[in-house]
């Protein structure tokens, strides 16, 4: 099944539905920036991230945002449709912090 291309972008209020978009935006994507990601997926996958998502986040408060950028013919030829310039983004460890 053809795969189409998605960025997934989120802004969760609470530490801990954060940490658990987090893990269903890398169990589907890959990171471009904080809270970025692009997915490449099927029609079927797609159906199973809106899924994820709405079973983490708190639509009151949070929002999400899934942005079709179009089909993807194969891995080999495709050209993202998006360029990334400027800082790369890497995350630090964070030691703990005792107060």
């Amino acid at each position: 099944m053809a795969q189409r291309v998605y960025l997934l972008s989120y802004d969760i209020r609470d530490k801990r539905r954060l940490r658990a978009m987090h893990k269903v935006a890398t169990a589907f994507g890959r990171r471009l920036q904080y809270s970025l990601y692009a997915c490449a997926l099927t029609r079927a996958q797609r159906i199973d991230l809106r899924i994820a998502v709405g079973s983490v986040m708190d639509a009151a408060v949070d929002s999400v945002i899934i942005l079709d950028l179009g089909a993807m013919a194969d891995r080999e030829s495709w050209i993202p449709p998006y360029e990334s310039l400027g800082v790369v983004l890497t995350l630090e460890a964070r030691s703990s912090i005792i107060v």
